[in-house]
């Protein structure tokens, strides 16, 4: 869907996303083929996965309900929230602290 959008098919859903590309003046056509081949992992595949894993997602991100879905599937997944959204989440100190907290244990 992210490919159809970002090459100007109208997917309602999406629409935030490629405004914010557009408004950031990023190339469209460049993240649209990079999402092309985005590769996709079935819920099955993740359940096996033995490594621990940490999802982090703002608390203002739309997408944090399968961001807790996701860690969920996964064995040894935990979920952190940490100020801000989409993009700005990664910016914040809460998002370092968490980071560095996980690689600590």
């Amino acid at each position: 869907m992210f490919y159809s959008a970002l090459m100007g098919d109208s997917i309602p859903e999406l629409l935030p996303m490629v405004k914010n590309v557009q408004a950031g003046g990023l190339d469209q056509l460049a993240l649209a083929y990079l999402q092309k081949e985005q590769p996709s992992t079935s819920k099955q595949e993740l359940s096996k996965l033995k490594q621990k894993v940490l999802v982090v997602c703002g608390s203002s991100d739309p997408d944090q309900t399968s961001a807790k879905e996701l860690a969920g599937i996964l064995p040894r997944g935990s979920f952190r929230s940490v100020p801000g959204d989409h993009g700005s989440a990664v910016r914040t100190k809460e998002f370092s602290s968490e980071v560095i907290s996980f690689l600590r244990n």
